[in-house]
Formats: structure tokens, C-alpha cells, sequence
């Protein structure tokens, strides 16, 4: 789930800092933030991960400052950007980067393209040094890529046979 804030209701306003407290205080729910600025407007998004199943979507709507709130699977291609979701090259307790979860979850969730920020010396690099992975990573990255596409074929595969099941 997107939530697509309003031009003037930038994550630093009182209704963008609303609309995080409220997605925050929803139980299996982690809100991350994104805002680009362009000419002459900023778009700011909050991209909502975990169990949205459970959110009402026309309350997140009614918020002030929401502009849009974008949910449901397509036929289009579906790339994730975890670097900027994430923003950071901090690692779990399990040891694993918060960037490799989000690309996971993304992946498993069915994402067809991941775009991810690598620099040889991210400490140096002159925009998105704080979320760079760097290229000694890359093999790691690709197995943990390949190991999450697998358990979304396994998920395809259990859906097609329950629905095969359901069906009969």
C-alpha cells in the first residue's frame, strides 16, 4: 500500500506527521517515507509494509493530507526501490541489512524489478551514499534476491493448486 500525501502536506506538516502516527500505532504495520521534490511541487509517499489486509483504506482516505491511497495488484511490471524506502545500511539483529528485508518482502510480495543503490565507497559517493550497498555485496544481494523468488514461485505454485482445489 501507497499513501500518497497532498503537495502542500509534506512529511514535516502536521497532517504528514498525523498520517505517520496513525499508520504507526496499526499493529503488524511499518510506515517508510519518500519525498522527491520536482520545479515546483514535493511529493511525498509513505509506503505502507506488513499486514494492509487489515487497514480500512477509506480511513486512511479521510485523513487530512491525503491525497490518494494506492492498493491493489496489476498486470504492469512492478519495480521497488528499496534503497530509498529504506534509506540506511543498517543491519537487523538477525544480521541481515533492513535493505535485503525490504527487498525481500518486495520480491516475495511479487515485485518483477528491484533498483538498489551500489557504490564502491558509499561513505564518498555524492547522492545516496547512506543507503549504498557496495559491489563485494552484490553476490549476497543476488542470492538473497534468488532465495526470496523462490518462496514466491512456492507461493504461486500452493495458490494455483488451492485454486485448482477450490474449483473441482
Amino acid at each position: 500500500m501507497i499513501v500518497i500525501l497532498h503537495p502542500d502536506s509534506s512529511l514535516d506538516t502536521d497532517e504528514g506527521k498525523a498520517v505517520l502516527s496513525y499508520l504507526s500505532t496499526k499493529s503488524g504495520i511499518t510506515p517508510r517515507t519518500h519525498s522527491i521534490t520536482g520545479a515546483d511541487r514535493t511529493l511525498s509517499e509513505i509506503y505502507v509494509i506488513g499486514d494492509v489486509g487489515a487497514l480500512d483504506q477509506a480511513e486512511i482516505e479521510s485523513l487530512p493530507g491525503v491525497e490518494k491511497v494506492v492498493r491493489h495488484l496489476t498486470h504492469l511490471p512492478v519495480c521497488i526501490d528499496p534503497s530509498h524506502s529504506v534509506g540506511t545500511r543498517n543491519v537487523g539483529p538477525d544480521g541481515i541489512s533492513d535493505l535485503m528485508h525490504a527487498t525481500a518482502q518486495g520480491v516475495i510480495a511479487g515485485a518483477n524489478t528491484v533498483l538498489v543503490d551500489f557504490h564502491p565507497r558509499p561513505d564518498e559517493a555524492l547522492v545516496d551514499g547512506p543507503q549504498a550497498l557496495r559491489p563485494d555485496e552484490l553476490s549476497w544481494f543476488f542470492e538473497d534476491v534468488a532465495t526470496a523468488r523462490q518462496a514466491y514461485e512456492a507461493r504461486l505454485t500452493r495458490a494455483h493448486e488451492y485454486n485448482f482445489s477450490t474449483e473441482s
